[in-house]
């Protein structure tokens, strides 16, 4: 019997160790990280911790959203709508701020109406395929008025990008019933 205590013990602190060790490896390596790469981590996690069990996540604990985080959801959004078409690709990050400076109050406006058209308080998950949702949608809008989808043309017209999921499904946005069109973006 004592033996098992012993064992339980040793395993015990076995694991602590492996585990300090590989927190004090993250820490080393998040610093390595550029802006871009810092920002799929901080996604990746809030999805992953939106997802978990209340007791993974700290129980009652008010849940981290993207936007709570500082995260731009519209933007990765259009990132990954301009990797899919070819337009971005895998190594390249798309820079708002070089391409398109008046990106962030363009795109405020939007994302609050769509944010709005969830009808809820939205998970990070939520928020991610909200953006993918809407950054196709804005690319199908520009192609539908015959300007080309480009990292310059779809942050210059995010501002548009309510209205190109409200054209996609019309009266979805205004119910607040995005939420139930946004299953294949998940």
């Amino acid at each position: 019997m004592a033996a098992h205590v012993v064992d339980a013990h040793t395993d015990v602190n076995t694991r602590a160790r492996t585990i300090s060790s590989s927190a004090r490896a993250a820490y080393a390596l998040i610093h390595r990280l550029s802006p871009g790469e810092l920002r799929d981590l901080q996604l990746k996690a809030s999805a992953l911790l939106s997802d978990a069990p209340a007791d993974a996540r700290g129980g009652g604990q008010a849940q981290i959203t993207r936007s709570d985080s500082g995260i731009d959801w519209l933007l990765c959004g259009i990132e990954a709508e301009l990797r899919a078409r070819g337009v971005l690709f895998n190594g390249s990050r798309l820079r708002a701020d070089l391409i398109c400076p008046k990106y962030a109050a363009l795109s405020r406006p939007a994302m609050a109406t769509l944010r709005a058209g969830l009808g809820r308080h939205p998970r990070a998950s939520d928020l991610a395929a909200l953006g993918r949702l809407a950054a196709e949608c804005l690319a199908d809008y520009l192609t539908s008025m015959r300007v080309p989808v480009t990292p310059r043309t779809m942050l210059q017209h995010a501002g548009d990008a309510a209205a190109a999921v409200d054209a996609a499904f019309p009266g979805y946005l205004a119910s607040g019933m995005l939420v139930f069109v946004m299953g294949a973006h998940k």
